[in-house]
């Protein structure tokens, strides 16, 4: 079964999270093995390398297992809290999952250390006095730093969107390149009489739950939201990206299945169905940063005129 390329980007985002907490962990293990060289606290009695990296090769990944699927996988339930919110609540469960697993982490440690089993009363025994340790506020405090760390990542990345963040980050449009792109003008009918008929507030949740519902056909389809103007959505590929599978013709009639699927729903928040209408065109662009104090990647050329006028003629062909 094919996945769908949003689940393949979480899973993707998950598998970046093992393995980069996995090289902090090791990062971690010399860091404490220089250190506890000179230095000894309470909850580092007994310290062999050797056997805590073993400890960490167990439980750091499943630790970023756990700790990624709860960033990624538990955003959309979370979207209904203010960011504010939302990196507080993850943070904090960042704090458990560590105090747990720092635990879990120390019966495994000791019984290889003491080589017994896990229940054994000299285990229990170390356990409990890691509990109230050093070594335990210390593995909180670093790991949660970590994991709150993560959580401002990805919240930069959804900010920007996946795609215009690698761009960003790659450096691969600091200077202007020309590059053939494929754009996608989508933008709602009936504007003005429901935005005078509602008020601007309804209006505007009208918009947003629109967007919000269309996010998904488009990241299955491998497009980028390129800008949102106003009541008009504005998607882009590029070429390859674009023509494979017909992605950036299909995109479109899978929105309208998508709207489709949530008619009910509509009618009985607003009493109004979403209609939109939509230009697509393809060719070549100047792709480039600008701006100083805020930061984006625009797109120049006369694809994106041509899109827009053929947009216009919609309304005259019906």
């Amino acid at each position: 079964m094919r996945l769908k390329n949003r689940t393949r980007l979480k899973v993707w985002a998950v598998v970046y999270v093992i393995i980069g907490w996995t090289l902090l962990g090791l990062a971690q293990q010399i860091l404490n093995d220089f250190f506890l060289k000179a230095v000894t606290f309470s909850g580092f009695e007994g310290y062999d390398f050797t056997t805590n990296l073993l400890t960490y090769a167990i439980i750091v990944p499943i630790a970023a297992l756990l700790g990624g699927s709860i960033i990624v996988f538990t955003r959309e339930q979370l979207r209904t809290l203010s960011l504010r919110w939302r990196i507080l609540l993850e943070i904090g469960l960042f704090a458990l999952l560590v105090f747990v697993l720092t635990i879990g982490g120390s019966v495994v440690y000791n019984s290889i250390y003491l080589q017994t089993y896990f229940l054994d009363d000299r285990v229990l025994a170390e356990v409990q006095t890691t509990i109230f340790s050093y070594g335990m506020l210390y593995n909180i405090l670093y790991w949660t730093f970590i994991g709150g760390f993560t959580v401002l990542i990805f919240q930069v990345i959804e900010y920007y969107g996946q795609q215009k963040f690698r761009k960003t980050f790659s450096g691969k449009y600091y200077r202007p390149i020309v590059e053939t792109r494929v754009f996608l003008f989508l933008d709602l009918k009936n504007s003005t009489r429901l935005a005078e008929q509602w008020g601007h507030q309804v209006w505007f949740d009208f918009i947003n739950t629109f967007i919000k519902d269309i996010a998904d056909p488009i990241v299955d389809r491998k497009g980028e939201i390129y800008q949102y103007v106003g009541d008009e959505i504005v998607i882009s590929w590029s070429e390859a990206d674009g023509f494979e599978d017909n992605n950036c013709v299909n995109c479109f009639f899978d929105i309208e299945k998508k709207i489709r699927s949530r008619e009910q729903i509509y009618r009985t928040q607003f009493h109004e169905l979403p209609e939109f209408r939509a230009s697509i065109h393809h060719g070549e662009v100047t792709a480039g940063e600008i701006g100083l104090y805020r930061k984006d990647i625009i797109y120049t050329g006369d694809v994106l005129n041509t899109a827009k006028r053929i947009q216009g003629y919609c309304d005259v062909l019906g």
